[in-house]
């Protein structure tokens, strides 16, 4: 006698059920936007440098990030347009360099009502950053003030004379505070030394070019010139170099490149104040990552500021810095 399982109506339609839901792959996990990464431009070695730390985050922590930048360093309604775009997304935090400090502190204002804002490279006007990641660029300034007074003490006996400022572009926190570090140390501790000319440039390497020709034709006593970042430390590199002048003018820039460490290693330029755009790339992704998890974040992170001259570029640590990663 055959036995046949009994299986009530109500059993019967369950199962049913639950296979109609199982039928074909089960469904994916909607995937959390990248988080975007604007830099002031992405045309210039140290926003390469920074990317590059940014992608090596994004490897290691295993999320997406989309690398941006405005056409130029002086663009900033193009960068303001980026955030904007960016907030539509609706990441989980976006890592911003910005451009101009008063400028884009509305827009970070706005931006932070809706995702968490990590602050790169540059200060802006905004208390609504969930994180500020950076040189300490009055501290940087001050290095460069030591380092060229130490360079005309070695040529005329004693840190006096006169002295210019070559900056990139006007209204950029991290210019800002460099110029301010630079000149406070001075009246600190060199009183001797005189800053004669301080120029502001427009963010062109052409307009960067001019101000050295003009500060160089102005002051013919000049004894020293700080240049406050890539750009204009290789306008002013050139310059003393074509001129032949390295042995009466003194010259501390800021940042590296290739062309930077070329003119530091044939004695051009006395001394470079160089960063750490790498790990400013890569603390920029990480704290983002962690803000858009909801863990707790530092308020700010100093990456540090090293003096590099002609006698100590070839050490490890400064060579590293010198020839940072780039992809």
């Amino acid at each position: 006698m055959r036995k046949y399982a009994i299986v009530s109506k109500a059993s019967l339609i369950a199962a049913l059920a639950l296979s109609a839901f199982s039928i074909g792959p089960a469904p994916r996990a909607q995937e959390a936007p990248a988080i975007p990464v604007i830099v002031k431009a992405q045309n210039f070695f140290f926003w390469k440098v920074v990317l590059a730390g940014a992608n090596a985050a994004s490897r290691d922590l295993g999320v997406k990030i989309l690398g941006e930048g405005a056409e130029s360093e002086q663009d900033v309604d193009g960068q303001i347009k980026l955030l904007n775009q960016a907030v539509a997304t609706k990441p989980g935090a976006i890592v911003i360099a910005p451009t101009q400090y008063s400028a884009l502190g509305p827009a970070v204002d706005n931006a932070a009502k809706q995702t968490a804002v990590i602050v790169i490279d540059s200060n802006v006007a905004s208390l609504n950053m969930k994180s500020f990641i950076a040189t300490d660029n009055v501290h940087a300034g001050a290095l460069a003030a030591d380092a060229l007074a130490k360079a005309i003490s070695a040529k005329y006996g004693s840190a006096s004379g006169e002295v210019a400022i070559v900056n990139y572009l006007p209204g950029a926190g991290s210019v800002i505070e460099r110029s301010k570090g630079f000149k406070d140390e001075l009246f600190r501790h060199y009183p001797q030394l005189t800053v004669v000319d301080e120029r502001n440039g427009d963010g062109s390497k052409e307009h960067s070019d001019a101000d050295v020709a003009a500060v160089l034709k102005n002051h013919p006593n000049l004894r020293g010139i700080f240049a406050s970042n890539q750009i204009v430390a290789e306008a002013a590199g050139a310059a003393v170099k074509a001129g032949k002048l390295a042995e009466t003018i003194k010259l501390v820039g800021f940042d590296s490149s290739p062309d930077l460490t070329a003119l530091l290693a044939d004695g051009s330029i006395s001394g470079l104040v160089v960063q750490d755009p790498f790990q400013m790339g890569y603390e920029g992704v990480k704290t983002a990552y962690n803000a858009a998890q909801g863990h707790g974040v530092l308020q700010y992170i100093d990456t540090g500021a090293t003096v590099i001259t002609r006698d100590t570029m070839n050490s490890e640590r400064e060579k590293k810095l010198l020839n940072p990663p780039v992809e």
